[in-house]
């Protein structure tokens, strides 16, 4: 059996092995974890641990993130309010503390986290690697859940992955997950890193230090955009390629990039759903298109699958378009899009936004291991200064 039965507000509900928290509440149907101190209610926004806008109390304890939170048989969970005060009595539980020493430490088991821990091992050096998921992959590889909902076969990104982790175990590379990375300091010539878990944590000394933590998903700021049923579009990729949960009702993803296309196309291997796809992006077939397919041609044929997919399934794809305004009350009711060349505007029903605005690189870690940071004229964003070599002023990091 690969289902088990959990407790939501007082009801009953199924979820299947290996979800998360976030993931067996969606397929329910319950897209309202909590309430925020003004009294507006939230729910799961960026499916990678970082807004702190899913966290419930799991069995009396309160604070967990329930995208980052495996479910478990049994398991009570309540809708959390920021108004309501911790009791003084409640439960805590000290993970046992592990010390270890490496060559290099690497923070993150994404694509960039585990091929470098594999060309360190194979090189003859002591490596550990620290991941905040309960399994290697990171957000490009998003390896299926044991409980998956699915029925179709790997694509090239899980067989990718899965080779990768593979090869990672077979080296003997030392990958310890789930683990939050909190602290972060360098004493002379010698690194110390500290994470925790529900179970352990660890004291890490490390000679050097590889930041593979990626990036995460930033917000489309615009009204009503912290109504429950909104996620980003990697939220709403996580539910769909790792635990194969498919939202309920009426689907409309907004964002510029590939991502929208794929998540369209990953949703309707999963069975038939009304969704529409808001892109900015006009379509031009220029130089720079036919460049790429000339040096990329698989990532063309990828597209081209995505784009029969959603053609096959008769999905309302409007290009110049992007989401002005998200409509409800208390969850989503719907969209207001407006077009971006003749600014007509356009209302569209739906229970389930999934919105991305661009990626913001993770800097905390190297921020407090004292790398400068600039503003990327382009995107806006925070990023750590580093030589073209990935190399930083902190020497070995």
């Amino acid at each position: 059996m690969n289902t088990l039965d959990f407790i939501f507000q007082g009801k009953c509900f199924t979820a299947s092995k290996g979800d998360s928290v976030a993931a067996a509440l969606l397929n329910a149907g319950e897209y309202v974890l909590g309430e925020r101190i003004n009294g507006e209610q939230r729910g799961a926004f960026c499916g990678m641990g970082v807004c702190n806008e899913c966290l419930v109390t799991i069995n009396g304890q309160r604070g967990f993130r329930a995208c980052m939170q495996i479910i478990k048989p049994g398991d009570v969970i309540e809708k959390e309010s920021d108004r309501r005060h911790a009791t003084l009595n409640q439960k805590t539980n000290t993970p046992k503390r592990l010390n270890e020493h490496a060559e290099i430490l690497i923070v993150g088991a994404g694509p960039a986290g585990l091929t470098a821990a594999i060309k360190a091992k194979a090189a003859g050096v002591d490596v550990v690697v620290l991941d905040d998921r309960e399994e290697p992959g990171g957000q490009y590889y998003k390896p299926r859940s044991i409980g998956f909902r699915g029925f179709h076969g790997l694509d090239r990104q899980h067989r990718e992955g899965n080779r990768l982790r593979e090869k990672a175990q077979k080296i003997g590379v030392r990958i310890y997950s789930g683990q939050t990375v909190w602290y972060a300091r360098k004493e002379k010539d010698t690194f110390e890193i500290r994470s925790v878990s529900e179970n352990r944590q660890f004291y890490i000394k490390a000679l050097s230090v590889i930041l593979c933590t990626g990036a995460f998903e930033v917000p489309k700021i615009i009204p009503g955009w912290t109504l429950p049923g909104v996620v980003t579009i990697g939220a709403a990729q996580t539910m769909v390629r790792r635990y194969g949960v498919i939202p309920s009702g009426k689907v409309l993803i907004a964002g510029n990039g590939p991502l929208g296309l794929q998540l369209a196309h990953e949703i309707l291997r999963l069975g038939p759903r009304n969704i529409t796809l808001a892109e900015k992006a006009a379509v031009n077939v220029n130089f720079q298109l036919l460049k790429a397919a000339f040096y990329c041609p698989r990532l063309m044929v990828d597209g081209a699958i995505y784009r029969w997919t959603t053609f096959k399934s008769k999905t309302s794809v409007l290009y110049n378009w992007e989401i002005e305004a998200i409509l409800g009350t208390r969850r989503v009711e719907g969209a207001l899009l407006s077009n971006l060349k003749t600014k007509e505007k356009r209302k569209i029903p739906c229970e389930f936004i999934a919105a991305g605005e661009g990626f913001s690189p993770q800097t905390e870690l190297s921020r407090l291991l004292g790398v400068p940071v600039k503003i990327d004229p382009t995107t806006k964003q925070i990023t750590p200064i580093r030589n073209s070599d990935c190399s930083t002023i902190i020497p070995n990091l």
